[in-house]
């Protein structure tokens, strides 16, 4: 879920379109996030803001 809420307050940050809970093997969840957009190359702002859902998730298990 930490992914999911950090992805939801970015707005260079694709959009979530499915989160779950449910623990999947060494998974403990699961989010889903599409592109709005078919996009070849992104900005340093997409990047930085992937990273930091990234982190977000690594930061909620913590």
């Amino acid at each position: 879920a930490g992914h999911a809420l950090v992805a939801a307050s970015l707005k260079n940050a694709d959009p979530v379109h499915k989160v779950s809970i449910i623990s999947r093997g060494q998974a403990g969840g699961y989010t889903l996030a599409v592109p709005s957009e078919d996009v070849r190359l992104h900005s340093r702002g997409y990047f930085v803001d992937e990273l930091a859902t990234l982190l977000g998730g690594y930061a909620s298990e913590k």
